[in-house]
C-alpha cells in the first residue's frame, strides 16, 4: 500500500474539474505507470511550485501535461525527478470527489473544453450586454457589501498570491506582487473591486 499525501488545491487551471480549496490525496508513481489522462502533482520545472494538473502526453520516457482549464499544454517536459505522484481522491468541504484518470479522466477533460469552447461562443453574443453591466456597475452596487467573499493567500517564491472566493467559486484572482485584484468573468457584472480586501501594504 503506497502512502497517501494531502494538498491543497489552488488555482483555476483544473476547474471545473478542482476548485480552490479542495483537498486531494496522492500516491508516489512511476513515470512508467502514467498514462494520458492521468492527474498528477510535480514541481514545475520553471517555478519552484507544485502542480496539479492531467497527463496530455506520453512521449520517450518524457511527459507532457495540462490543466483542463487551460487551452495549451504546458510549455515543458516532465522527467521521474519532477513527479511527486498520482491525484488518488479528492474532498470538497463533506463531499468527495471523483478523479478520473486514463480513457475516463481524457473524456472529462475534453468536455471540460468543448464546455468552455461554447462559453467562449455564448460570449461573442452576450458580450457588449456584459461590458455594459460591467463598465456602469448596474448590478455590483446592488451586490456589494451582500457577499460574502472568503480569501486564502499563498506565499509563493514571488510573493504573496491571493484568491478570492465566494460560495466556493474562485471570482479572483491577486498575482504576486501585485496591488490589484483580477476578477474573472463572469464576475466583473457582481463585484466590484472595492468589495476584495485591500493589500497589506496599503
Amino acid at each position: 500500500m503506497r502512502e497517501k499525501i494531502s494538498i491543497r488545491y489552488v488555482g483555476p487551471s483544473m476547474h471545473p474539474t478542482f476548485k480552490s480549496g479542495d483537498m486531494l490525496a496522492y500516491t508516489p508513481v512511476l513515470l512508467s505507470e502514467l498514462m494520458k489522462g492521468d492527474v498528477i502533482v510535480f514541481m514545475s520545472p520553471q517555478e519552484s511550485i507544485q502542480v496539479i494538473h492531467r497527463v496530455a502526453a506520453v512521449e520517450q520516457g518524457n511527459i507532457r501535461t495540462r490543466g483542463d482549464n487551460n487551452s495549451r499544454a504546458d510549455p515543458y517536459v516532465l522527467t521521474q525527478a519532477d513527479i511527486r505522484g498520482k491525484i488518488v481522491s479528492g474532498t470538497r468541504g463533506k463531499q468527495q470527489l471523483r478523479v478520473y484518470h486514463g480513457t475516463r479522466g481524457r473524456m472529462q477533460a475534453v468536455y471540460h473544453g468543448k464546455t468552455k469552447s461554447l462559453q467562449r461562443g455564448l460570449i461573442i453574443f452576450v458580450k457588449p450586454l456584459y461590458s455594459f453591466l460591467s463598465e456602469h456597475r448596474i448590478i455590483s452596487r446592488w451586490t456589494s457589501g451582500r457577499l460574502r467573499v472568503r480569501v486564502a493567500a499563498y506565499e509563493r517564491p514571488a510573493g504573496r498570491e491571493e484568491y478570492a472566493t465566494i460560495c466556493g467559486r474562485t471570482v479572483a484572482h491577486r498575482p504576486a506582487g501585485s496591488d490589484e485584484w483580477k476578477i474573472y468573468p463572469p464576475y466583473r457584472m457582481v463585484i466590484d473591486c472595492g468589495a476584495l480586501p485591500a493589500s497589506e501594504a496599503e
